[in-house]
């Protein structure tokens, strides 16, 4: 059946968004700016191979650069072993869905622009559970957290809770739980968090919990800095927000991290930690 060069473009940009969404969300964040652009430009990408005007493009060294600029755009990397990575998670999740859309398009009875729009879709459910059961594996369950806001920081114990799934309404970044008494001197003075609605500072938001013992809005805020560390170095940690906890949180933790926190690799982001005149001072010399 031939398919019309629009439909293949649409469908093209389609796959290449749910894999390169699915791959940056598995390392902890996602950019859809840069997703979206990454997405485009692989689809006209494809649309140039397809045409027979380029025919270079079809060469194997000039499809591997392409994932690697997918990668660079698309997804948050850190480090040249990271962006090898994410290089190889792109190419194994094209497989992967591309294996997937071809069964899905047997059984329906053949390739139609509804059979391929649905095998994308699913292809790109089945990719998302399969790097969500990958991450599973790497997520730790205890971490010491430092969190900067201005000239002062707080550092704590946290717990990795793969139940905590808030996210910060605007944004759709994970929310890192902490208790109020933790962040008191970071806290600005109107700010109360027992009253977090009639209180809330003009730089913090609000976000809605269901747990803890009970259920409310708390005011949360965008850090400054937040790092991570397992007992073998300081590293930066994923974009999340901050929720201040009015009560206390049960166990020996003062926070509750979202599970993104635990997955977090060392390699490329460690940092040195030096302390000066009562001040954290940070340098960074693997990250630029």
């Amino acid at each position: 059946m031939a398919i019309s060069i629009e439909v293949y473009a649409l469908i093209n940009f389609t796959m290449n968004t749910i894999i390169i969404a699915a791959v940056a969300r598995s390392r902890g964040r996602i950019r859809w700016g840069h997703v979206l652009c990454a997405a485009g430009f692989g689809a006209l990408y494809a649309v140039a191979a397809r045409s027979g005007w380029f025919p270079q493009l079809n060469w194997l060294p000039c499809q591997a650069m392409l994932a690697v600029v997918l990668t660079l755009v698309g997804v948050r990397v850190g480090s040249a072993k990271e962006l090898a990575s994410g290089t190889l998670m792109l190419v194994g999740g094209t497989v992967f869905l591309g294996g997937a859309q071809q069964l899905l398009i047997r059984l329906l009875g053949g390739p139609s622009p509804l059979t391929l729009s649905l095998g994308a879709i699913a292809g790109g459910a089945a990719l998302v559970a399969a790097l969500a059961v990958r991450a599973q594996r790497l997520e730790r369950w205890e971490a010491q957290v430092l969190i900067r806001r201005g000239d002062v920081s707080a550092r704590l114990t946290a717990l990795i809770d793969t139940g905590n799934r808030l996210h910060e309404p605007l944004s759709g970044l994970p929310v890192l739980i902490v208790e109020a008494g933790r962040l008191r001197r970071m806290l600005p003075a109107p700010f109360d968090p027992m009253r977090p609605v009639s209180t809330l500072p003009p730089e913090f938001r609000l976000v809605s919990y269901g747990a803890l013992g009970g259920q409310g809005r708390m005011g949360c805020f965008s850090p400054d800095e937040l790092l991570v560390s397992y007992g073998d170095g300081w590293m930066r940690a994923p974009d999340v927000w901050v929720a201040v906890y009015p009560g206390r949180i049960p166990g020996s933790a003062h926070a509750l991290a979202p599970a993104v926190i635990g997955r977090i690799t060392p390699a490329g982001r460690r940092i040195i930690k030096s302390e000066e005149g009562g001040r954290y001072r940070w340098s960074i010399p693997h990250i630029r």
